[in-house]
């Protein structure tokens, strides 16, 4: 893992809104420019990985999007659209072993889905902490859906995995945020339905009326945790779901 790269770090340092985290990695968007040779990082880095689907519907939808701290402006630059294109800030070395050692468990859930295996690298970026960035199949970032998954898998490989072959039990039993967020049945619903579902999609979001819904909606009812409410009928339901393209997703399956 390793590669030369010219580096143009985002200048926002604004304070956010973040939940809690049990695993300190951070993410951002980044963009490869052929132009000025350098890669560029699109935003400043976040815990929540929900900030950055506040981001691509900015991006889709050409507006400013900003909350709980969070900004993605049109004067950013714009995400790589032929790839899903990450920056990761490991904080420590054991978790960057870590990834390293689990990456394959991605790249196994990939070859299962007949996606391009995801490849990382390490970039020389200003500061101490180690930075990969991830280049992966585009489909990780066809909706908001995927991409949520993606970025939960990204943090997950970060943990210690003994056996890569129960990584959803050990991740389940650690008692972090992302064990909070697993659930095997649904995961592995999803790896075998993805192109299904992304087919379905008509924007990033799912939402209809995507350009007036609230930034609120879009931040907490279209990652992969909240769209199981949806898909299974568990938990609480959001109204504003009645104008989503899943509304009636499992209906369709089955008839």
């Amino acid at each position: 893992m390793g590669k030369d790269v010219n580096f143009a770090a985002h200048p926002d340092k604004r304070g956010l809104c973040e939940i809690g985290q049990t695993n300190e990695t951070e993410l951002a968007l980044c963009r490869y420019d052929d132009e000025t040779n350098r890669l560029l990082q699109c935003h400043q880095f976040v815990h929540c990985r929900d900030f950055m689907l506040d981001a691509m519907v900015g991006v889709e939808s050409n507006k400013d999007m900003g909350i709980f701290g969070f900004q993605y402006l049109k004067t950013y630059p714009r995400p790589d659209a032929a790839n899903m294109s990450l920056l990761l800030r490991i904080h420590g070395d054991g978790r960057l072993k870590d990834f390293e050692k689990n990456l394959p468990i991605l790249k196994n859930i990939e070859d299962f889905m007949g996606w391009g295996q995801t490849v990382a690298s390490l970039v020389d970026y200003p500061g101490k902490e180690k930075i990969v960035w991830v280049l992966g199949d585009p489909k990780w970032q066809k909706c908001a859906l995927t991409f949520s998954l993606y970025t939960y898998l990204m943090k997950c490989l970060t943990y210690p995995i003994s056996d890569s072959s129960k990584w959803m039990d050990e991740i389940l039993a650690n008692r972090s945020v992302e064990s909070g967020y697993m659930n095997k049945d649904y995961l592995n619903f999803l790896f075998a339905n993805l192109d299904d579902i992304i087919a379905r999609y008509k924007n990033f979001s799912g939402f209809n009326d995507q350009p007036n819904t609230a930034i609120g909606i879009i931040h907490s009812y279209t990652g992969f945790h909240s769209m199981r409410n949806l898909l299974w009928k568990v938990g609480g339901y959001n109204k504003t779901w009645e104008n989503h393209v899943l509304k009636n997703y499992l209906n369709e399956v089955k008839n």
